[in-house]
């Protein structure tokens, strides 16, 4: 539900900042993004709803939340190109919803696809690195994970 409504208000976002700037293919992606992110989550919210032992924990999950992560993370790199200046323009925010909407957005479905993968598999995150490595290399996992890798200039 989190998710359907980070997405409609990155939405709204984009399509507030298109009456000014008007439209191209990065704007076409991201509203494509959007709306598809938008439309997906709102039918897993509504198959959860009515069809909750068909759906939970099974293959149609699984897929759709997996191609969410995908597309989120193939449209958050647009949304923050500076070059682009859909969210982000040089070091500055131009559109705060759409930044930090975006962000919420994927950190939601990496959550979710974390849930589900430890759903089906039994293990949790914290189990499967403290099997394979040390408490250290784990906290420098995590550490790389969360700090800003690329550099979009």
């Amino acid at each position: 539900m989190a998710l359907t409504v980070f997405s409609a208000v990155c939405l709204a976002a984009e399509s507030s900042q298109l009456k000014i700037t008007g439209e191209n293919s990065a704007d076409k992606w991201v509203l494509s993004v959007t709306i598809v992110s938008m439309l997906l989550s709102l039918i897993s919210v509504l198959a959860y709803l009515f069809i909750r032992h068909l759906y939970v924990a099974n293959i149609p999950e699984m897929g759709l939340s997996f191609l969410l992560l995908g597309f989120w993370g193939a449209g958050l790199p647009v949304i923050m190109n500076p070059n682009r200046g859909i969210a982000v323009m040089g070091d500055d925010v131009v559109n705060a919803n759409l930044y930090f909407f975006s962000w919420m957005s994927l950190a939601t479905v990496v959550f979710i696809c974390g849930h589900l993968l430890q759903e089906w598999t039994g293990l949790s995150a914290r189990e499967v690195i403290s099997a394979n490595t040390s408490q250290k290399t784990g906290k420098w996992y995590g550490l790389a994970g969360t700090c800003r890798v690329f550099d979009f200039k």
